[in-house]
């Protein structure tokens, strides 16, 4: 009986250490199984994270773009906008200017008919294409004004007959078939006598012969003044300017050159000058011109 009491007790015992041992197997599987779990959800939440991130900032990215194409298309359409009402004001102001050169053209037309002008297209630049002017700032003005090309045009303020010849090489370049002259203002107010003036221009043509020995030479007479300048300027009257050209005159008969008379066509004008009194106002250089066309051009 107490051997039988034995065994139960040992059995009691071993069936203890037994639970014990289940129950430690239990909770460390529950603690495994919790650790394991806690870790697979981490992941999951880390992986969750990054794929966040990464939408919002593909959103951002999006978002960012669509406001960049946003501002483009709005400055496209400003530019758009700018560019049309720039182009609407030019619009308006040439149509201004045209209106503006259409009444300066009646203005020019009306001037035209009361000054007798030829209000016929002339191409002076294609009539005088091989033909040159020499002489100071009256001559210079034909090429100024566009009447004239540049290059057949060899002018210069305040030349002389005597500096004249510095230009005589320019000349020769240019070849010509005829050269119009004009000097004699510039050489009254040197305060030389119409005798060495005329010896002058008489050198001046001889050099010019001898560089261009076929060229047609036209020596034309020195425009008249307005009265108003003689204060300023007693040396240069129009008492001078008709002596002067009176020798021109002697000096062309005398040594077989063309003689031009272009001063008559200013006789009849009213107020042909500058304010300046010497320079001749812009029509006058038609006048000019067409009068070189009637009596030598044709």
């Amino acid at each position: 009986m107490r051997r039988k009491r034995c065994r139960t007790r040992k059995k009691i015992i071993t069936n203890k250490k037994k639970f014990i041992l289940f129950l430690t197997l239990a909770i460390g599987s529950v603690f495994v199984l919790n650790y394991y779990i806690k870790e697979i959800f981490y992941k999951n939440k880390l992986s969750l994270g990054k794929n966040t991130s990464v939408y919002a900032e593909s959103k951002l990215k999006k978002i960012s773009s669509e406001k960049i194409e946003d501002e483009s298309k709005s400055k496209k359409e400003k530019s758009e906008k700018d560019k049309k009402e720039e182009l609407e004001k030019n619009k308006e102001n040439i149509e201004q200017n045209t209106t503006k050169i259409e009444d300066n053209t009646e203005i020019d037309k009306k001037d035209a008919d009361k000054k007798g002008i030829d209000k016929k297209d002339i191409d002076y630049k294609d009539i005088f294409y091989n033909d040159v002017f020499i002489g100071d700032s009256i001559t210079d003005s034909l090429s100024f004004y566009g009447f004239i090309e540049e290059k057949n045009v060899i002018a210069k303020l305040g030349l002389t007959t005597v500096q004249g010849k510095e230009k005589i090489e320019e000349v020769k370049k240019v070849a010509p078939t005829n050269i119009y002259m004009l000097f004699g203002t510039n050489d009254i107010l040197t305060g030389i006598d119409s005798e060495k003036f005329t010896h002058n221009y008489l050198q001046l043509i001889q050099l010019l012969k001898e560089k261009l020995p076929d060229v047609n030479i036209y020596v034309q007479s020195i425009f008249p003044i307005s009265s108003n300048i003689n204060k300023k300027k007693p040396l240069l009257t129009n008492d001078h300017i008709d002596e002067f050209n009176e020798a021109l005159i002697k000096m062309c008969e005398n040594e077989n050159i063309n003689y031009v008379d272009i001063a008559s066509i200013l006789k009849n004008e009213d107020n042909p000058f500058e304010p300046d009194g010497i320079h001749l106002k812009y029509n006058f250089y038609k006048l000019w011109l067409d009068y070189l066309v009637d009596n030598i051009k044709q």
